[in-house]
């Protein structure tokens, strides 16, 4: 039988110690009264130790299931906020999430669910903000590919009826990932030119220096990569969320996070110039 003991760390302890000396008969002398309550501390140890350690176990196999839940949840209701942008959802964009569903090998009940939350992703008032605080808070590498392979397939349901709203919509999941729009246009571009049937993006014209990057790194225009380089690091070492004291608010850490965001995006951009 299976126990999964979450009590507090010195309860088998103290409940062996306790045994110990009620299991003692009266007439028995101090040195046998002593020896019982260590030996019940002692088993109350291995209690500890063992099913204390399988509980955090446990707990952590929990959180990882409900991290993986609202992963999947914010794939299924993205994938629904970006087709609903195109006005009404087309045959096209069910196709592609029933691809999806297939090819992620879910069951009737799985499947249900994420039609359930395809269709709630459509809804105007769908709080995409805490749902990703929920799936990618303090997110892992692991992580991190997670939200690439998410916003792929937000992609390729986007590119089916392309318009401004798609695109803006596919900006605003992105952030909520912690994607930066330079990677997000990157992805919106291979997808566009897959989905036309190109092999490879048309060819841009050359780029002018981006102005808005120049003055979020607080940098003159023309600054050359070694200037640019170290105004990153600059603002990096100030508003990176690890400068922040260990009493934060919740909405510190967010600005915190999101002007990093803004920082990198700038960073990159000029990287690409």
């Amino acid at each position: 039988m299976r126990i999964d003991y979450s009590g507090p760390p010195l309860l088998g302890k103290a409940v062996g110690l306790v045994a110990g000396v009620a299991l003692t008969p009266e007439s028995s002398g101090a040195l046998w009264l002593i020896s019982a309550a260590i030996v019940g501390a002692g088993i109350g140890h291995l209690f500890d130790v063992f099913y204390g350690g399988r509980s955090r176990a446990a707990a952590g196999e929990r959180d990882a299931a409900s991290r993986n839940a609202r992963q999947q949840e914010f794939l299924f209701a993205g994938m629904g906020h970006i087709a609903k942008a195109s006005g009404a959802v087309m045959a096209n964009h069910i196709d592609y999430v029933e691809a999806t569903i297939a090819s992620a090998g879910m069951e009737a009940e799985a499947r249900k669910q994420a039609i359930q939350w395809f269709k709630a992703g459509k809804r105007s008032n769908f709080d995409f903000a805490d749902l990703a605080r929920a799936a990618f808070a303090g997110a892992t590498q692991h992580d991190r590919r997670v939200e690439r392979a998410i916003m792929g397939c937000c992609v390729d349901i986007g590119v089916i009826s392309m318009n401004d709203e798609v695109l803006a919509r596919l900006s605003r999941l992105g952030n909520y990932m912690g994607l930066s729009k330079t990677e997000v246009a990157k992805m919106i571009s291979r997808g566009s030119a897959a989905f036309n049937g190109a092999s490879e993006p048309a060819p841009a014209t050359e780029a002018e220096p981006p102005m808005w990057a120049y003055e979020r790194l607080n940098i003159a225009p023309g600054a050359s990569a070694r200037e640019i380089k170290r105004a990153y690091r600059r603002l990096v070492a100030r508003f990176h969320p690890d400068k922040l004291d260990g009493d934060a608010s919740r909405d510190e850490i967010e600005q915190s996070n999101t002007r990093m965001r803004e920082i990198r995006e700038a960073f990159e951009a000029l990287q690409e110039v």
